[in-house]
């Protein structure tokens, strides 16, 4: 597929939420501030909150809502987005999760982007968080890690890995890398989205946007007990991963590390002990 130009009437946006309000989002807020005037575009939000959320009137937004309360994470989100966006025979599917701030130019940006290199079909912003450069980011022993800024334009993924939010991406390259791959609900999805990818895609356009990105996780002091429960989920998507990766993966590298800032946290020894354990598996 060979596209030319951005197109609101053949994009569906996705956002993905977790017991935040649309409303509330910065993902909806920065991208309803990007959307010009007398245009609508297409909005599926995943919502995997406890409870359903309000939803808030917008002039700019086709609204579809789905809530899925068992908190199922962004993998299956994004494959459920893909199939809508077939549906209502869209071309462009945009992912986002709910704290991304998305600059007044995004759109504009891809519309560049997808001008320059019209043979490419995926393209991603930079992210960043309160520190530096959070995406692209670059692997090393299967964790990912921070690199120096990179210049806009055309990057291999062979090179780079991204953050799902903000990815632009054909459906017809979508399709071809079969979607999201669901044992990763939400640690390494991104990565392993990015290894399916390879493949048939190996390329991808960075974008000038300049993005923010915010953990709601960071925001929100956890009990312990929903940290060890978030931590054994993430132990089993590294042992998944060193499974199926091509590349060469440190359970020690990647665990060990996380287990002793949560134990220094917590004081709680059943993160070194699930650490242990997960690397004996």
């Amino acid at each position: 597929m060979t596209s030319t130009a951005f197109s609101f009437d053949e994009t569906l946006v996705v956002i993905v939420l977790y017991k935040d309000l649309l409303a509330q989002s910065e993902s909806f807020k920065s991208l309803s501030e990007a959307i010009p005037k007398s245009i609508r575009i297409s909005l599926f939000v995943f919502d995997n909150s406890p409870t359903r959320g309000a939803l808030p009137h917008s002039d700019a937004w086709d609204i579809t809502y789905q809530h899925e309360p068992s908190n199922i994470g962004v993998s299956l989100a994004y494959n459920e987005a893909s199939k809508l966006a077939s549906q209502l025979q869209k071309k462009w599917l945009l992912l986002a999760d709910q704290d991304t701030k998305f600059p007044a130019t995004l759109f504009s940006d891809y519309q560049t982007g997808i001008e320059k290199f019209p043979n490419l079909q995926m393209l991603v912003p930079f992210l960043h968080d309160s520190k530096k450069l959070l995406s692209p980011f670059k692997l090393l022993l299967g964790n990912g890690i921070r690199t120096e800024k990179p210049i806009s334009g055309i990057h291999s993924l062979k090179k780079f890995k991204v953050i799902n939010s903000g990815i632009l991406i054909s459906l017809v390259a979508f399709a071809r890398a079969k979607g999201y791959d669901e044992r990763f609900p939400l640690d390494y999805s991104d990565i392993v989205f990015c290894d399916r990818l390879l493949s048939p895609d190996s390329d991808f356009v960075l974008i000038d946007s300049e993005c923010h990105h915010n953990f709601s996780g960071a925001r929100v002091k956890s009990e312990p007990e929903t940290l060890l429960t978030r931590f054994i989920i993430f132990c089993n998507a590294v042992l998944i991963y060193k499974k199926i990766s091509i590349y060469h993966v440190s359970v020690v590298w990647i665990i060990f590390p996380r287990a002793l800032k949560l134990f220094f946290e917590t004081k709680n020894l059943q993160f070194i002990k699930t650490a242990l354990r997960h690397y004996f598996k």
